[in-house]
């Protein structure tokens, strides 16, 4: 390229960031000659990267013995490597050029010609790129990271080799060389690395002071006593919130099992109706590897959930396998354990309720490229981790069923009723039973039976058949049970006039007909002349209480 075109180029600049660099690099005594010098630069940079990778990157911003820089290319440095209008050429291109600490000047024209770079040395860039951006956190004293290092999570170079490893998986190399071309496509595709590059060089450079950096990351929530640690690193940590749905603010540690603590009880208190969750798993081999399940766990007699849901791997080597779309046996939880992915004979992943065992499979069609994720397909678990990572809409002020299989909290009419804010997840726990889940506003369920089971979309509540009431086949007024987690209490007061939906006791929400649905208060369920009780058999005269006055069979109701 050209001198003009290159200054065609550099004349789309961010006059902002442009402003920021030079106030954080050329102070006052130095602005009049236009350079940077290495002695401010070698001040602000050597406690804000990693030490191999401070190095680097001092040896291509200042080549051999150059003791300053015009501020030009170190602008320009700066552009190629964290500003989104930057060509991808000039990033890879620059790129080559701190893993391989090739000493400028770029030559732009010639970039195909350039030798092949050594994969190890793009694997350790990206390695350095993620160990730096952690360092740097940490260096600001955030309180996110800090958090995680009290739980013992570390950031070495072998804990970031592991996940840049991962994240070049799909790089292209030939005989373990990498060209500028395959270095290009890599960078389109990698979404993590270019986050966390360009939060780093934003930080590196002085466009973002200590206030505007953002943690990727989440904050660690103990809630299982003071001496908990955990079985992740840092770059663990920052790889699997990225690999979230949305990236999360913070996450809870509900439960730790370990020799001497935990069990099944306790486990299914902390996981059920929690929201989206990571289980990691420490084998007796040393092995870690692990599930996150992207919809609250409930009973199950099948499998449910959706594809963002996935398995990994975290040592020895990092891997994570997402939906292949080949089946929806995403998440499973019943009495005898929970999983997630294959089939029960076969699972991706599965933990028997003892927490101690847990199986395998050598392969999982519900996930792309899948390998067994121990060693061994029937594993001892020694160590177990379970993270909230997205909990569920506020509880303050909800109704939760004491006892989830018996207990009606809510049900509607297909189409009838919209309550702002609602979560809720509905099923019974009986034999065969169907469950769904609604994420929106307007609740809906439709016809369902003990035999079929009907995938849900956003706005869509499935209600399921319980002992207590005939076949559904043809009706779709039935008692269903729900757990509902809400902003707004559910119950007469915010739902006044929803003539089939509530009655204030569960056992009262069930008629045969739609317009003996709703009475406003218990006692209407009387009659009011005595004689109107009577009953030929003595058994069905009269209940003292009003829940009693439900019978079986419906033409039992009156006289």
């Amino acid at each position: 390229m050209g001198d003009e075109a290159r200054d065609e180029e550099l004349a789309v600049v961010n006059l902002e960031h442009v402003k920021r660099i030079s106030d954080t690099f050329r102070p006052n005594t130095v602005k009049k000659n236009g350079s940077i010098q290495k002695t401010v630069v070698q001040e602000i940079w050597k406690n804000r990267l990693a030490p191999r990778f401070y190095s680097a990157m001092m040896s291509v911003m200042f080549p051999g013995d150059a003791k300053e820089v015009s501020f030009l290319s170190f602008y320009t440095i700066y552009k190629n490597l964290a500003e989104p209008e930057a060509e991808i050429v000039f990033r890879a291109l620059t790129i080559y050029h701190i893993a391989t600490i090739h000493e400028p000047p770029f030559n732009y024209e010639q970039a195909d010609e350039y030798p092949n770079a050594p994969l190890t040395n793009i694997k350790a860039y990206v390695c350095d790129v993620i160990t730096s951006y952690l360092h740097s956190i940490i260096h600001i004293n955030m309180k996110e990271p800090l958090g995680w290092l009290e739980l013992k999570a570390s950031n070495s170079i072998m804990e970031g080799n592991l996940v840049a490893a991962y994240l070049l998986k799909d790089l292209e190399s030939h005989r373990n060389e990498v060209s500028i071309g395959s270095l290009e496509i890599w960078l389109e595709k990698s979404e993590i690395y270019y986050t966390v590059s360009v939060e780093l060089y934003l930080y590196l450079f002085g466009v973002n002071k200590t206030i505007d950096v953002k943690s990727l990351v989440p904050f660690p929530i103990v809630q299982t006593g003071k001496n908990s640690r955990t079985l992740m690193s840092l770059p663990d940590v920052l790889l699997l919130n990225s690999k979230l749905p949305k990236r999360a603010p913070r996450w809870t540690l509900a439960f730790m099992l370990d020799s001497r603590t935990g069990d099944w009880e306790k486990f299914k208190q902390a996981i059920y109706g929690k929201g989206q969750t990571l289980i990691v798993i420490q084998d007796s081999n040393g092995d870690i590897f692990g599930m996150y399940g992207s919809q609250q766990w409930v009973p199950s007699s099948g499998f449910y959930g959706n594809d963002q849901s996935f398995l990994f791997t975290l040592k020895p080597d990092v891997n994570v396998y997402e939906s292949s779309g080949r089946n929806k046996n995403f998440q499973i939880f019943t009495d005898t354990g929970i999983g997630l992915g294959g089939t029960e004979a076969s699972p991706g992943l599965f933990i028997n309720w003892t927490l101690r065992v847990g199986t395998t499979s050598p392969r999982c069609v519900t996930f792309d490229k899948f390998w067994q994720l121990s060693r061994d397909l029937v594993f001892d678990i020694r160590l177990l981790e379970l993270w909230v990572v997205n909990e569920v809409l506020s509880r303050k002020n909800t109704i939760i069923p004491k006892d989830y299989y018996n207990t009606v909290v809510m049900w509607s009419k297909i189409g009838q009723n919209k309550l702002a804010n609602i979560t809720c997840q509905c099923g019974n726990g009986g034999f065969n039973s169907s469950q769904g889940q609604i994420e929106e506003t307007d609740l809906k369920y439709f016809q369902t039976s003990d035999e079929s089971f009907e995938e849900l979309g956003k706005g869509e509540c499935a209600a399921t058949q319980t002992s207590m009431v005939p076949s559904v086949r043809g009706n779709p007024h039935f008692r269903t049970t729900a757990t509902c987690t809400s902003r707004i209490a559910l119950g007469p007061e915010t739902t006044p006039k929803l003539r089939y939906n509530y009655r204030q006791y569960p056992q009262d929400n069930y008629r045969h007909h739609p317009e003996d649905n709703y009475h406003q208060n218990p006692q209407d369920n009387y009659r009011q002349n005595s004689q109107d009780n009577h009953r030929k058999n003595s058994l069905d005269n009269y209940r003292q209480n009003p829940q009693d006055n439900h019978r079986k069979n419906f033409l039992d109701n009156y006289p």
